[in-house]
């Protein structure tokens, strides 16, 4: 979920993987992705949405000082933004085993609007966080760890004082 260019994805496609999905809804970004995906990758389908809480119509836009992507009230575009859940579910996509997540600050919502049954195949959970408050973060966490998965971070990295953004690894 953000799969920019690909890098991501083309490295994961160089194992025994059956399907990767890659989601990436700027659709600059996701033009570099479809041409890098077809000329490094395989068993990848790209898909330009943004992930919600539900199907919807959202404006997208771009941020002045990274080439990253975030969904805001207002931007520059609309893109077709989707629940993750019911699209797979709707779409007869097999469940993932391993999650990337980089969907710029959209994750609480995500993780928020998301089943625990939707997370039963799931064995490793990687994600960036943006905007931590100390609260929703914990949250996600707390849940994952009473689904069984266990935490691995960088040092500091769920201190809300110092971490505006970071990643986070869950696995069973």
């Amino acid at each position: 979920l953000g799969a920019n260019i690909g890098a991501f994805s083309i490295a994961c496609s160089n194992f025994d993987i059956k399907q990767i999905y890659a989601f990436e809804p700027h659709p600059e970004l996701s033009q570099y992705l479809n041409d890098n995906l077809n000329r490094y990758g395989k068993n990848t389908k790209v898909f330009n949405n943004a992930i919600s809480s539900e199907f919807k119509k959202v404006r997208f836009g771009t941020t002045e000082s990274t080439v990253a992507s975030r969904i805001r009230n207002e931007g520059e575009f609309e893109v077709d933004a989707i629940n993750l859940e019911k699209f797979v579910i709707d779409n007869n996509l097999e469940l993932p085993t391993y999650l990337k997540i980089d969907i710029e600050g959209a994750e609480y919502e995500f993780f928020e609007n998301t089943s625990d049954n939707f997370f039963k195949n799931v064995r490793s959970i990687f994600f960036e966080f943006h905007c931590n408050d100390g609260v929703n973060l914990l949250k996600i966490i707390d849940r994952f760890k009473n689904l069984g998965y266990k935490l691995s971070h960088k040092d500091n990295a769920l201190d809300h004082n110092l971490s505006h953004m970071n990643t986070i690894y869950l696995n069973k």
